[in-house]
């Protein structure tokens, strides 16, 4: 089984002038464990994920300290552990919007001396008259956090690790701006849709790099299977089986603890195309068990009248 470590972080970054998070309601604060908790259940229900990997998720955060240290320095010891994915959550960013209510009321309520600051900040940016002065700041978060994301996918390209962009709606121009520097294979999901579609995107990644070739095995102690090369090897040294025998030993080393009736192994493996009976599992198990050494021809355990198993107890 494989390890298969991802690295959720969170991009904290506010601007001063800015309005409050009105709409960061207790799922977009919590949206961290909720990402998490879409890949888990994801993974625990699909079958081929399930069996493979041993999925491990950490997590951290990149707020105003954190930007200003990667900004000068290329060293991102907090990604310290192979992670195989990594998933950027842009959703927290503090963007504004000028046409809300709530923009309206903030404006409205500023102190005088605030909103002379604001105009004085505004209009020493250089900015033409026309342009919105909250307008203008969205732009300052998203170069800011642009560069922080260019020099992370700098050191990701050359690691290949694939990125998932977690944002909103409203933040879909700017997605497609991150992602053209992101390595290949990169996704993206919207904030909105994640209970739907996060753990799909990871797993579609996961398969369409084949990310788990390397480690495509199955092992109890010293008996590996290795499904890629159709092959089976006991401290190191191969057995030779017939394609029906490695069928046989692969589903129920696949399944161990389960009981697998006479019919019901003749089903799967033979697809009942072969005519010998219920006799026909008890040759191949009888030859197996000769083919592979103890402890593991132990291990292949026959229950009475019923059929067979596959237990290390």
């Amino acid at each position: 089984m494989t390890n298969f470590n991802i690295l959720i972080i969170d991009f904290k970054i506010s601007k001063k002038y800015q309005l409050n998070q009105s709409d960061n309601d207790d799922f977009t604060s919590n949206l961290s464990n909720k990402l998490e908790f879409h890949i888990q259940s994801y993974f625990s229900v699909d079958d081929v994920l399930n069996k493979k990997i041993n999925l491990k998720i950490e997590k951290y955060i990149i707020d105003e300290k954190e930007t200003e240290k990667i900004k000068n320095n290329d060293n991102f010891s907090f990604i310290k552990n192979k992670f195989l994915i990594i998933i950027f959550n842009i959703s927290n960013l503090n963007f504004v919007s000028y046409n809300t209510i709530d923009f309206k009321n903030n404006l409205i309520s500023n102190e005088n001396n605030e909103k002379e600051n604001i105009k004085n900040q505004f209009k020493n940016s250089g900015q033409s008259e026309n342009t919105n002065f909250f307008d203008y700041q969205n732009k300052n978060i998203e170069k800011e956090i642009t560069v922080i994301i260019d020099k992370l996918s700098s050191f990701l390209n050359k690691e290949n690790i694939p990125v998932v962009i977690v944002g909103k709606k409203n933040q879909l121009n700017f997605i497609n701006d991150l992602i053209l520097n992101l390595p290949k294979n990169s996704d993206f999901v919207i904030k909105e849709n994640i209970n739907l579609e996060l753990g799909f995107r990871i797993g579609l990644i996961i398969k369409k790099l084949n990310l788990l070739s390397l480690n495509n095995f199955i092992e109890v102690k010293d008996l590996i299977i290795d499904l890629d090369r159709y092959e089976v090897k006991i401290n190191n040294e191969k057995i030779e089986l017939t394609f029906k025998e490695y069928e046989l030993l692969k589903l129920l080393l696949e399944n161990q603890d389960k009981v697998f009736t006479r019919k019901k192994l003749l089903s799967i493996i033979w697809e009942y195309d072969f005519y010998g009976g219920s006799r026909t599992v008890d040759v191949h198990i009888r030859r197996l068990r000769s083919k592979i050494k103890p402890p593991y021809c132990d291990m292949i355990k026959t229950i009475r009248n019923v059929g067979y198993m596959f237990s290390v107890k």
